[in-house]
């Protein structure tokens, strides 16, 4: 099924405005110990200006012996120094832009899978929305 550009842009914006609403916390602050965790770990990279749990530079991906992955938390860590933010509302800011860019890739994949534009927003609102994405 092919829609027209008009009803494209509506089902776009409408996509992005959920996902923005379901991305809005509920509470004042993080829920679970990973979200502490990682917080944690950007707050230690912008005060000390360095990742001291680094040990060997394979430990950057996580693949060094009880090593963590940090690409995550430098990124919170940049946006909030560049920003000038706190690090709670650079995680906030980073999950409502990674929701807002779900949608989009989501689309042209689905478009590359299947060319149907009903398909393709219905793979993008699934998968953008699902509980393990937000």
């Amino acid at each position: 099924m092919r829609f027209s550009k008009r009803n494209k842009y509506l089902l776009f914006a409408l996509l992005t405005i959920l996902n923005i609403i379901f991305r809005l916390p509920v509470t004042a602050h993080e829920i679970g110990v990973d979200s502490f965790f990682i917080h944690r770990l950007a707050t230690s990279i912008s005060t000390y200006g360095y990742a001291g749990w680094t040990v060997h530079p394979v430990s950057f991906t996580g693949l060094y012996p009880l090593s963590y992955a940090s690409a995550y938390p430098f990124l919170l860590s940049g946006i909030s120094q560049i920003t000038g933010i706190s690090v709670e509302y650079a995680i906030l800011l980073s999950c409502i832009l990674l929701g807002i860019f779900s949608v989009f890739f989501t689309f042209l994949f689905a478009k590359e899978v299947k060319n149907d534009d009903l398909f393709a927003f219905l793979v993008a609102f699934v998968f953008s929305l699902s509980p393990n994405f937000l």
